[in-house]
């Protein structure tokens, strides 16, 4: 689906009110060209390839954290489901917290992505009005660090309540 590819988006301008709209996502892209006033969109997002990643910190950065983020969150996950069966410990409620944090942390790092986008908007694109904004995929991200961090606060009281 196009929000695959919607992490960030950089909006370059090609004429009198015309321009291309690209989106920038953690493994895919797309765009979408508008011109007077009509706008066509790519059928779906575009992997990258492989040579394309190469060199490119920013973007490996935060590929590698959304994929820690993913794991430490599936860990913290596990005790919260075993919690609602079972009367758990202290030590397992600190473990949801640690994990919960990490979780949130890695999310953070995925923002980074940002730079890759800023960056290509200062080698490739001319245009002084182009411009590198965060799309749907970043809140996301932003909000789901939120939650861990909601939850790494009531693991972290629950904790203190059973010790």
């Amino acid at each position: 689906s196009y929000n695959t590819c919607a992490f960030a988006s950089i909006k370059g301008f090609i004429g009198d009110g015309d321009y291309v709209l690209t989106t920038l996502g953690l493994y895919r892209w797309g765009a979408v060209r508008c011109i007077d006033g009509l706008c066509e969109t790519a059928a779906q997002c575009i992997s990258y390839q492989p040579h394309y990643v190469q060199g490119k910190q920013d973007l490996r950065t935060a590929r590698i954290a959304g994929g820690l983020s993913q794991m430490f969150g599936f860990f913290s996950l596990v005790p919260l489901c075993v919690s609602m069966c079972f009367k758990v410990r202290r030590r397992l409620w600190v473990f949801v917290t640690c994990m919960s944090l990490l979780a949130s942390f890695f999310i953070g790092l995925c923002l980074m992505f940002k730079r890759h986008c800023d960056s290509i908007v200062e080698t490739r694109l001319e245009s002084e009005a182009s411009q590198c904004k965060l799309e749907g995929g970043a809140v996301m991200a932003i909000v789901s660090s939120s939650m861990w961090l909601g939850i790494a606060i009531c693991s972290a009281w629950l904790a203190k309540k059973r010790g």
